[in-house]
């Protein structure tokens, strides 16, 4: 019903409802479902780590090295480590599944030549001549994905064990001058290999 002055008058408003009593329910319940999550996930990756305890160690940098100037180098991203060429099976033994900024060189010349993976706080990774077979670029590994080719990736000998490492330049210029030099040191090795075996 109108009043006199023609306004319609304005219902009471209905109380609120007091959800407060239901907060620590709901919290409770999310920090459940978080500390399981990331219970299956630390599960996840020792069981991973123990499966993978027959994998070898990388070699030390050899100290000489932290004194030379490399072939070609690059500040960016150490990815990650996989088996094969499998781009989704990472390696966690040895921390070579944790991903972190790093320094990749790669050093063309000397009785130490090879790759070098700087990583803060974590044990650094040399990869010796000898024990590289490929390289190229990849758009993705274990989790990061990026651009077509963003990705340097080295394939090389662990121990018996084949496994593929990439790294994310954080300048794009230097992928060139780094699969340069990785290219430089697997082609003199096949060679050198090709000429013993020419030799026996």
């Amino acid at each position: 019903m109108l009043l006199a002055s023609g306004v319609r008058p304005v219902p009471p408003a209905s109380p609120l409802k007091d959800y407060s009593e239901h907060y620590v329910s709901i919290i409770a319940w999310t920090l459940g479902v978080i500390v399981v999550l990331v219970g299956l996930l630390l599960w996840g990756w020792t069981a991973r780590k123990r499966r993978q305890s027959g994998i070898a160690a990388p070699e030390a940098v050899p100290a000489a090295l932290y004194e030379v100037e490399p072939a070609a180098g690059s500040q960016g991203m150490y990815v990650g480590t996989v088996l094969g060429q499998d781009r989704l099976d990472r390696v966690a033994a040895h921390d070579l599944g944790i991903r972190s900024g790093a320094r990749l060189e790669v050093h063309t010349l000397g009785e130490h030549a090879g790759a070098v993976v700087l990583r803060p706080r974590v044990e650094n990774v040399f990869v010796p001549a000898a024990a590289l077979r490929e390289c190229g670029t990849t758009g993705g590994m274990v989790g990061k994905f990026v651009e077509p080719d963003g990705l340097v990736a080295f394939t090389w000998d662990l121990g018996g064990t084949e496994v593929t490492t990439a790294f994310r330049p954080r300048d794009p210029q230097d992928r060139h001058a780094l699969l340069d030099a990785l290219q430089t040191i697997i082609d003199r090795t096949a060679t050198t290999g090709a000429a013993q075996e020419d030799a026996r």
